[in-house]
């Protein structure tokens, strides 16, 4: 029943110039370091530390948007927030909601090279956001009342650390997408610490939150993400169409990039540009090193590792399991493994009611357990700690 990955192929993919490797590293930091003295997101325009002191009564935001917070339960691993709106004003309710984990994120130094690394290439990564997504970034910022580009630099540092420090721990996990004519895509990850409180440049954090964001003129989605990211590792739209990246570490540095939306607000864009999977595909995250997956609305899924100049997608139908597991080497064998066994042990085929359970097999032990989360149009559930919730739409 498994569906195996295909190899790595020679596809055409958008023109990046900024492949790895020393020399060619040194000649785009010298041109980043010439464009590193503009303003990222123009902040004059846009806010910040000595923005007005309530964004919130700007009458265009008043008048434009809205935004809560969902009431919390006991012991639920993350808070969730909706708003709805304009992209500046909808970025301003999502700042002002989430302002204290975002001022916390924002507070952490990051490490020398990579602080230096960040600040070299937010300028080209600024260039690349879709004017929607550079306008809402710009009302988070002012909405938090911290600087915007520190914020743009920060939703970099994750992947700027990955390329200049290869032991960087990654957001590793394993996929499970259900057969059926909605998508159902489970994704697991193989520490619920690390998963939750973040890895690399984001450690500690412990700020991770599920947005519902409602755009005007966009599809609505959900995303599973940092505080004052743009997007995140999972994102599903009310169609049902789904998009997550984990973290892959097996890429040659001639097929690593830097050049590009981050991934979270990749993966997000993936979803509310909509379209069917061979479209969501084209706007996936193409960077340091990822594995993805999109389902589009009527359940056909491409997944592959996705990488500088190509790729060569596995397209699997409604009718298919798809089952991936995490990790490289040998732990990718055995997680390989534990999936088809599990998948052998039911009685009749399984349906979207064990996509967990089949994800959660495909990641290895850790000390705080696996953390697991199923996207459908529905909205997410979540498994952690051996409970679950259930996060449906806020509207």
């Amino acid at each position: 029943m498994r569906e195996r990955p295909g190899g790595v192929g020679t596809g055409r993919g958008r023109a990046f110039d900024d492949r790895g490797g020393p020399a060619v590293r040194g000649r785009i930091a010298a041109v980043a370091r010439a464009a590193a003295g503009a303003l990222l997101l123009s902040l004059a325009a846009c806010g910040g530390p000595d923005a007005a002191e309530s964004p919130l009564d700007d009458p265009e935001v008043a008048a434009t948007s809205s935004g809560r917070r969902v009431e919390a339960r006991e012991g639920e691993p993350f808070a969730q927030v909706v708003v709805a709106g304009p992209p500046r004003a909808m970025g301003v309710r999502l700042g002002a909601l989430l302002a204290e984990p975002i001022r916390r994120r924002l507070a952490r130094p990051l490490p020398g090279a990579v602080r230096e690394a960040v600040r070299l290439y937010a300028p080209e990564v600024a260039r690349l956001l879709p004017p929607a997504l550079a306008e809402e970034l710009r009302g988070i910022a002012a909405g938090a009342g911290v600087d915007a580009d520190a914020l743009l630099e920060r939703e970099v540092a994750h992947e700027v650390a990955r390329w200049v420090e290869p032991t960087t721990a990654r957001l590793d996990g394993a996929f499970a997408a259900a057969p059926g004519e909605r998508p159902a895509v489970a994704v697991a990850w193989s520490d619920l610490g690390a998963a939750v409180a973040g890895t690399g440049a984001e450690a500690g954090e412990a700020a991770w939150v599920l947005v519902e964001r409602r755009p005007v003129g966009r599809a609505a989605t959900l995303s599973l993400g940092w505080a004052g990211s743009l997007g995140g590792v999972v994102v599903v739209a009310e169609s049902g169409a789904v998009a997550a990246a984990v973290e892959d570490g097996t890429l040659e540095p001639e097929q690593r990039s830097l050049r590009g939306m981050p991934p979270a607000a990749a993966v997000r864009w993936a979803v509310e540009e909509g379209g069917d999977a061979a479209a969501m595909w084209a706007e996936m995250p193409r960077l340091v090193g990822h594995r993805a997956i999109v389902a589009d609305a009527g359940n056909r899924r491409l997944d592959a590792r996705r990488w500088l100049v190509g790729d060569d997608p596995v397209a699997s139908g409604p009718a298919a399991w798809v089952l991936r597991p995490a990790s490289e080497g040998a732990a990718r064998r055995e997680g390989a493994a534990r999936q088809d066994a599990q998948m052998g042990a039911y009685a009749a085929r399984p349906g979207v009611d064990q996509a967990l359970t089949l994800a959660m097999a495909g990641v290895g032990a850790a000390a705080g357990g696996p953390l697991a989360l199923l996207a459908t149009a529905d909205g997410v559930e979540v498994r952690a700690a051996e409970r679950t919730w259930v996060y449906a739409w806020a509207r």
